[in-house]
């Protein structure tokens, strides 16, 4: 039971930090405009940081959600499928 808290709880602080760094993440005009230049840096910073961190979050609260659905063969493929899509966001 402590183990589905931890895994529910996971996946929703990484979809939340995914809702942050959509909201906060900066456009190409603001990066253009005069006297921005080093906030929307730092802010850029910021996001694609916490954008990063949350992609682990998230798979691991799916391997929990996989475990808790007994490992079918489904369930690991999909996470299987999940993982390599993860690693392809954190190297673009």
């Amino acid at each position: 039971m402590k183990r589905d808290v931890a895994s529910g709880t996971l996946l929703m602080v990484g979809a939340a930090a995914g809702v942050v760094v959509m909201a906060f993440h900066p456009t190409g005009h603001s990066l253009l405009a005069p006297g921005q230049f080093a906030h929307e840096a730092f802010v850029n910073r910021f996001v694609h940081g916490l954008a990063i961190a949350a992609i682990p979050l998230v798979f691991l609260g799916l391997l929990g959600l996989t475990r808790r659905l007994e490992s079918t063969d489904l369930s690991v493929a999909a996470l299987v499928i999940y993982g390599f899509g993860a690693i392809s966001v954190m190297c673009a």
